[in-house]
């Protein structure tokens, strides 16, 4: 014979169950992605990292842009002129933008032309005037790490 106590249990065990069956990660194969930032010229202010995951997103980023279509982003102290970022996203293709937010407002400062006012830099280290294609930036992380460097200029 169940005791009310042990049917309250029950059914507050049934109702957690399904509950929390929305929060538990998908089992998706997932990589680690460590980027490692150089090339900073002092320790002022904070790294930005951003992470999207397709050409949309990637052609949101920019100037004042705060990155609300970004799969990840994180933002970072300098240390030495270096700074690093560490992310755990699924297996899948993806670009990189690293930004030294110099007066630490989270944002990639522009003067009133667009041109950005404070060092960046994207995956793969692309060379050339303006923002390259995300085809130039983009890369695979695959299952396991991976580590890429991004030389902030």
């Amino acid at each position: 014979m169940k005791t009310p106590g042990i049917k309250r249990l029950a059914g507050l065990l049934a109702a957690l169950t399904f509950t929390a069956w929305p929060c538990i990660p998908a089992l998706a194969e997932t990589g680690r992605l460590i980027i490692k930032a150089t090339g900073f010229k002092s320790d002022k202010g904070q790294v930005l990292f951003v992470v999207v995951d397709s050409p949309e997103a990637y052609d949101d980023l920019g100037a004042n842009d705060s990155a609300a279509n970004s799969i990840a982003r994180s933002l970072v102290k300098i240390f030495s002129g270096k700074a690093q970022g560490c992310f755990v996203l699924p297996v899948g293709w993806y670009a990189v933008s690293v930004v030294h937010d110099q007066n630490s407002n989270s944002v990639l400062d522009a003067n009133f032309l667009g041109i950005p006012k404070e060092p960046y830099g994207f995956s793969n280290n692309p060379k050339g005037l303006g923002k390259p294609s995300f085809k130039a930036v983009k890369f695979k992380l695959d299952k396991g790490q991976k580590n890429i460097e991004v030389i902030v200029e």
